[in-house]
């Protein structure tokens, strides 16, 4: 909910939950998600965050969003792996995948 009381349009609410998993140090579960969305309705940001989930299981997308430790995180996907720590390995200094 906006801070003047109106619904999030569900564009919104999924970029919300987008970029909360995405700063997230560790994996945000479906209650946190609920909790920092204020005012919406726990089974809206389910909803939403399912479909996040079935948009970035497209092949244009590098990245997933998977379940993890009774959350949900970004990954890279399996199959950019070893390109993936090919770059990694280039970079001065290393960073983790």
């Amino acid at each position: 909910m906006t801070n003047d009381g109106d619904m999030l349009t569900d564009a919104t609410l999924k970029a919300l939950i987008e970029a909360i998993i995405y700063v997230a140090p560790e994996p945000v579960t479906l209650d946190t998600l609920a909790k920092a969305l204020e005012g919406e309705e726990r089974e809206r940001v389910k909803a939403r965050l399912e479909e996040l989930i079935e948009d970035f299981e497209r092949a244009d997308h590098g990245i997933q969003i998977r379940p993890v430790a009774g959350g949900y995180k970004f990954s890279s996907k399996a199959e950019h792996h070893e390109v993936l720590r090919n770059f990694v390995k280039s970079l001065k200094p290393p960073v983790r995948l």
